[in-house]
């Protein structure tokens, strides 16, 4: 397979039977191996098998990049034998959007936006529960990346995703290596349990969360909660008291790394590749160290043995 993504580089031609074809024994590998991490990185090559082409364009680009790190370096299927010790750890994530001096949160927003508003705002909150531990943390989405996406119908769904994603990146050693995630949002529960999504967006954001998850070593399993169960509503709109009176520790992380992160990979229209995941759990383990955290494993690098 690696001999033959060499080839269509070096040809610079990926035809549509091509790209059925290397769809199609890429599920086999997935199946085995990565699972739902190579998920996204298969969605350019069902699109050319469906509508034609030839020419290596970015998103076939960043397909056959993704494809050859995955088989590559994947880390294999596990099935653990023994029954878990304890409960697993639980992360809580949500996210809110501010129009005209009303404040909701995602789930309750109508289909179709109002994005007239030069002063709407919108942020995400996480909480993380190991044991008899806590921690929480929040933020808003800057300018920067509301302009990029703010007109796109996904937005909302976007940002529910991009929260989810915040609590892994942030959190997988305290989260790790197995752990509940509750969202309440359909699309995005869906969209990151199937590890890729129709929206090339969301599909840059979900690999690139996938591929962090697989380098962590932590595998979520994502459940949909109700939005009155929502343990993260009221941190994602910044309001943290239920949880220090709870005992969580709130971490002020910055996060402007990791947006600019975001935001190359969305403008570029790619998918997650070796150098942006390194480079996220880099910034990230450097954060962790300053709050006191450990550091990640091999500072955000892919162990190889």
């Amino acid at each position: 397979m690696i001999i033959e993504i060499v080839n269509m580089h070096k040809n610079q031609i990926v035809t549509s039977k091509q790209a059925q074809t290397l769809a199609g024994k890429s599920v086999f590998t997935n199946a085995s191996t990565f699972g739902a991490l190579g998920a996204a990185a298969l969605r350019p090559l069902y699109r050319r098998a469906s509508y034609g082409g030839s020419d290596i364009d970015t998103d076939i680009d960043a397909s056959l990049c993704m494809i050859t790190f995955l088989l590559n370096f994947a880390p294999p299927k596990v099935t653990p034998l023994a029954p878990p010790q304890s409960a697993a750890p639980m992360m809580y994530a949500d996210a809110y959007y501010t129009c005209r001096g009303v404040t909701l949160k995602i789930s309750e927003f109508p289909d179709i936006l109002d994005f007239s508003d030069p002063s709407a705002t919108s942020g995400w909150g996480t909480v993380i529960i190991r044991g008899n531990q806590m921690w929480h943390f929040s933020g808003t989405v800057p300018d920067e990346v509301f302009k990029i996406i703010k007109k796109k119908k996904t937005y909302i769904f976007l940002l529910e995703v991009i929260a989810q994603c915040m609590g892994v990146w942030f959190m997988a050693p305290e989260l790790g290596p197995n752990f509940w995630a509750f969202v309440d949002n359909v699309g995005a529960e869906f969209a990151l349990r199937k590890g890729f999504s129709r929206d090339r967006d969301a599909n840059a954001v979900i690999s690139l969360f996938r591929a962090a998850a697989a380098v962590s070593d932590v595998r979520p399993w994502f459940e949909r909660v109700p939005s009155k169960a929502q343990l993260a509503d009221e941190v994602s709109r910044g309001d943290d008291t239920l949880l220090r009176n709870l005992g969580s520790r709130r971490m002020d992380f910055n996060y402007d790394k990791t947006w600019a992160i975001i935001i190359d990979m969305i403008l570029k229209g790619g998918l997650a590749d070796p150098s942006a995941c390194t480079e996220l759990l880099t910034s990230i383990s450097r954060q962790r160290l300053r709050l006191g955290l450990p550091k990640l494993d091999s500072d955000g690098m892919m162990v190889l043995k």
